[in-house]
């Protein structure tokens, strides 16, 4: 997988951060998704298959009682 940082003036980071909002969609899955249209219309061949990310898996505390609670803190 390989990582592209783009610079975005105001209007289009603000676009795509209410877009993201309004879809709750992450920025990043909105640009692949940009760039996969941009693609298919000059006949490229790509496709957004990025499998990582979404909601995490929830831990079942009783059957694995390992690792810390979120919000408990060191002092």
């Amino acid at each position: 997988m390989a990582r592209l940082i783009i610079t975005v003036s105001g209007k289009m980071d603000k676009v795509l951060r209410e877009e993201s909002v309004r879809r709750v969609t992450p920025v990043a899955a909105l640009v692949r998704e940009a760039v996969e249209e941009w693609a298919e219309k000059r006949g490229l061949d790509v496709e957004d298959n990025i499998s990582w990310g979404g909601p995490r898996p929830q831990k079942n505390k009783e059957e694995d009682p390992t690792g810390q609670l979120a919000g408990v803190g060191a002092s």
